[in-house]
């Protein structure tokens, strides 16, 4: 049941993202109006940048919570926040490329050299917020595999302290057994 929420939920965003124009290279009436729409404005049609889907495939299809029927709500949250991420990464990519084309075409036609530079320096700016935006996911994975990692070294050294616990009493036992035996020999043998 689980699982099959988490599928629907996984094709529904995929059917946003195909209406938004976003990713997997689907053609939907809306995006052949935009395009016709660009056409006549005399725009370039620029092919649709096709995104992986690693966050997709790697999120849990079941929820180990078994008090609850309802799915994993965090899985939910790290799809959209990558799509969102994925999407501000391919707007920022075309105003860089929409940013080129204008350098491109002042510097050949018009010679502008101030509107040449406050271009470049924009387009500057934006591949250092592209570089940010990928740096901040960097880290914040890297984050979340420290923590796992933090997690599973804690498990160890409880398992570790369970085991020389449950040894020590093990000995304890023998030894009080022993003891005991001891006791039991030396009062026969004083009867």
């Amino acid at each position: 049941m689980e699982s099959h929420v988490l599928v629907i939920r996984v094709n529904e965003l995929r059917m946003r993202n195909v209406e938004l124009g976003i990713g997997w290279g689907v053609k939907t009436q809306n995006s052949e109006k935009n395009f016709e729409r660009e056409e006549e404005k005399g725009a370039v049609r620029s092919t649709p940048q096709k995104a992986s889907s690693p966050a997709i495939s790697n999120t849990p299809t079941t929820n180990t919570s078994k008090e609850s029927n309802a799915p994993d709500m965090k899985s939910f949250a790290v799809i959209v926040t990558t799509l969102d991420k994925r999407k501000e990464l391919t707007e920022l990519r075309g105003e860089i490329r929409r940013k080129n084309e204008e350098l491109v075409k002042w510097k050949r036609y018009n010679n502008r050299e101030r509107y040449c530079s406050r271009l470049e320096k924009e387009k500057g700016s934006l591949k250092r917020k592209i570089e940010s935006l990928e740096s901040n996911e960097e880290k914040r994975m890297k984050k979340e595999q420290d923590e796992i990692k933090r997690q599973e070294e804690e498990e160890a050294i409880k398992r570790r302290v369970r085991i020389e616990e449950e040894e020590r009493l093990r000995i304890r036992a023998r030894y009080n057994a022993q003891n005991a035996d001891l006791a039991l020999q030396s009062n026969n043998g004083a009867n």
